[in-house]
């Protein structure tokens, strides 16, 4: 028995042996155990007086798990490498596993945000080492677009402006569409001298749609007077205190009239001031500048004044112009009489009277401009205006009364008349009209009313509302038409005489009209007796033929018309 025991320990000794060759024999193990290399060591370093130490042979068989023989780190995948090692220290080439695993090396792996229009994904985690997932990623639906709604702009001239259009607040999504400058709308505008007082301007252009111009200003000259007027504009110069008159009125405001002892010396422009001792003027009195027709003159009265007192101007022929304030509601009688050196005038727009003769005897006057409220056109007011062509009358006028465009004589076209109710006597006579016409509302012609027009001249009526036609009222040359279909029948007021059968005085004819047809006066005279009632259908004082226009005034062959009133029945 103890034989066998030490015979086994032999054996086991022997393999002992064996292996430890090998190991030191052999290169280094590749991770295999038990695997070794038996390698020679030695260097000159080891001789010493010349002989060299014994050679030691590597045995790497020694699997030492220490720091200094590391292959490679565990991971958790993989366990830590060593490598071999020689009992004397040295390590070999070949590695063995030892310990265990390492943890997980896990790492978060970033997700994509969903945009409008992409799907995007949520962070995930798995081990960067080995791959294993702990958080999946999960897929987020695409978001759409929130929506943000602009308004259009206008381009302007030199800016371009846009469509209405959309954008997102979360990406650049947009559907903008650029709308190109518009460009410059130019306008032209000659060019403006400058005046004496208002600024002037050079040819410019300026653009109808912005605020571009090329406008230049160009200063006001400044008046250059002489004697009162300038000589550049005619403006009139106030005119000093010492050529006037004032007079306190009851109101605490002044009237004005010419200083006599100054009359001689006057300018020929005259401007009278706004106020007097702090106190404003407010009337022209009667006579004010009366005769002074040696003067060539312009007057220019103060905004304050609201009376023209009669014959303030009166006989003032060389008086060439003035400046009446609107707000004059009185211009007295005779106050213009005779200014024949005055061209045209505007009257005031509150006058609601033309006076009698205001402006008789003008004969240069040429055009007037007649106030809308005016209601009256007195008797004489435009006589004797040789100058003056055409008139229109405003609406407002219901009485011309008479001689009011008596001797006119170049007078040819009246207008207007459309509220006239009455005509005076001879308001027309001896003036030029070619053709006028009646209004509606009009109720009386007066005597010689429009005797003395041009031959061949019109006047339409409207018999409906005529209610008398006075004498001679169409003279020689002149024919009415009635602006009317219905049956007129009139009578005249007047006799006439004539020798029919024998001497007598004889009552009343009528007349019997139609419309486009021979107008006739039909005589009945009647004898006084017990013989028959004669009837005359002969073409005496016919009134309108529409084809030869025979006039008033033919004679009866043995009687003669006194002309009347013919007087509506």
């Amino acid at each position: 028995m103890r034989k066998s025991i030490i015979f086994f320990i032999a054996i086991i000794v022997a393999i002992l042996a064996v292996f430890a060759f090998a190991s030191c024999c052999s290169d280094n193990n590749d991770g295999v155990a038990g695997e070794s290399r038996i390698e020679e060591s030695g260097s000159d370093e080891n001789q010493s007086d010349g002989k060299a130490d014994s050679i030691h042979t590597h045995i790497f068989d020694k699997q030492v798990a220490t720091k200094p023989y590391l292959a490679a780190k565990a991971t958790c995948k993989n366990f830590a490498k060593y490598y071999f090692s020689c009992e004397c220290g040295e390590k070999g080439r070949y590695t063995f596993e030892s310990g265990e695993l390492a943890d997980h090396n896990f790492i978060k792996i970033n997700g994509k945000p969903a945009t409008c229009t992409e799907n995007g994904v949520t962070d995930s985690e798995k081990c960067s080492v080995c791959g294993t997932v702990i958080k999946a990623s999960e897929n987020i639906p695409a978001l759409g677009h929130d929506i943000v709604k602009h308004d259009a702009k206008e381009p302007t001239c030199t800016e371009a402006g846009y469509k209405a259009y959309e954008t997102c607040t979360r990406c650049d999504y947009t559907t903008y569409e650029e709308v190109k400058a518009a460009g410059h709308n130019l306008i032209t505008h000659e060019a403006q001298n400058a005046t004496c007082e208002n600024i002037g301007w050079a040819e410019y252009v300026e653009c109808s749609r912005c605020d571009y111009s090329t406008y230049s200003e160009i200063p006001a000259t400044g008046h250059d007077y002489d004697s009162g007027i300038c000589k550049i504009c005619d403006d009139i110069r106030i005119t000093d205190d010492n050529f006037f008159v004032f007079t306190l009125l009851g109101d605490d405001t002044y009237s004005v009239a010419v200083n006599k002892d100054y009359a001689s010396l006057l300018p020929k422009g005259i401007r009278i001031p706004e106020s007097h001792n702090g106190k404003k003027v407010t009337a022209v009195v009667d006579n004010a500048f009366a005769d002074c027709k040696d003067l060539q003159m312009k007057v220019v009265l103060p905004s304050g004044v609201t009376r023209i007192g009669a014959s303030a101007f009166y006989d003032c022929a060389n008086l060439i112009g003035i400046d009446i304030p609107d707000g004059v509601t009185v211009i007295g009688e005779s106050a213009f009489y005779h200014c024949s050196g005055l061209i045209d005038i505007i009257l005031p727009s509150g006058l609601e009277k033309l006076s009698k003769s205001v402006l008789s005897g003008c004969g240069g006057l040429k055009s007037i401009t007649l106030p809308s409220k005016l209601k009256t056109i007195g008797e004489y007011a435009l006589s004797e205006c040789g100058g003056l062509t055409t008139v229109d009358i405003p609406e407002s006028v219901t009485v011309i009364e008479s001689n009011a465009f008596l001797n006119c004589g170049s007078l040819a076209t009246v207008t207007g008349c459309k509220g006239v109710v009455s005509f005076g006597e001879s308001a027309f006579r001896n003036d030029k009209i070619v053709a006028i016409t009646v209004p509606d509302v009009c109720e009386k012609i007066g005597a010689y009313c429009f005797n003395g027009m041009s031959a061949g001249a019109t006047i339409t009526v409207n018999p409906a509302s005529l209610k008398s036609i006075g004498e001679s009222a169409i003279g020689s040359g002149a024919y009415i038409i009635w602006n009317s279909d219905e049956t007129t029948k009139w009578k005249i007021a007047y006799k006439w005489t004539g020798y029919v059968y024998s001497s007598a005085t004889y009552d009343a004819s009528y007349h019997y009209g139609y419309k486009n047809e021979t107008y006739y006066l039909y005589a009945e005279i009647n004898r006084n007796s017990a013989e028959k009632t004669y009837r005359s259908t002969r073409n005496w004082a016919r009134i309108y033929d529409c084809t030869n226009h025979n006039e008033i005034g033919s004679y009866f062959s043995d009687a003669t018309l006194s002309y009347g009133t013919w007087i509506r029945q």
